[in-house]
């Protein structure tokens, strides 16, 4: 009796694993994040162009070190437009360049929307709408935190905390506010990235001219 006890258990437990193994591998695999996609299609940009005639390099020993990095520092919506450019981007071109482009469609996002809201609040003498409007502003009309357009949390909370704030009210909070997120972001990409990687990486948002 006691043999076929363990018997009848061990078959049991057998059972039940397969069971369980079976489920498990049935299960559809986890949608890939923006970044994940991003830092893909980077790569995939940079191999399919490599040795090619025309084909720019100069950043792509510093970004392929640093893509996950990189995608970090970015939004979701902009990772996104940026993934789909980067998938017919002709050689000869730098795929990174199409961060600018992702720009022009990209969503604002929450924290996007509470440096304008906070900026405005607290270092601008024109409040309200007109002024979280024009905040960002487009490329053909740059508002004061245009460079931060592209940015994910990570930056944006630092600039937020940073410069946001002013014991001397208003006028020196708008009037330092420039020099202060200019300084707050290099500071931040300075110890995220390579500096070649985030000299790389501002020349992809800046508009072309």
């Amino acid at each position: 009796m006691p043999i076929r006890f363990r018997f009848s258990t061990v078959f049991a437990s057998a059972i039940l694993v397969s069971t369980l193994l079976a489920c498990s591998s049935s299960d559809p695999a986890p949608e890939p994040t923006p970044q994940q996609k991003f830092t893909e299609a980077l790569s995939g940009a940079y191999s399919r162009c490599s040795g090619k005639a025309g084909a720019s390099t100069s950043c792509e020993t510093s970004l392929k070190a640093d893509a996950t990095k990189v995608a970090g520092l970015l939004s979701a919506s902009v990772l996104d437009g940026a993934t789909t450019c980067m998938k017919s981007t002709a050689c000869g071109a730098d795929p990174l360049t199409c961060l600018g482009t992702a720009v022009g469609g990209a969503t604002t996002s929450s924290a996007q929307t509470k440096l304008a809201t906070d900026y405005c609040k607290s270092c601008s003498a024109v409040g309200g709408e007109a002024c979280t409007t024009a905040f960002f502003g487009t490329a053909d009309v740059p508002g004061v935190a245009f460079l931060l357009l592209p940015f994910g949390d990570g930056p944006l909370a630092e600039v937020d905390s940073s410069c946001t704030k002013n014991p001397l009210g208003k006028t020196a909070c708008q009037a330092a506010f420039t020099a202060c997120l200019s300084a707050t972001a290099t500071k931040f990409l300075a110890t995220s990235v390579s500096a070649e990687s985030a000299k790389c990486l501002v020349e992809g948002i800046l508009p072309k001219t």
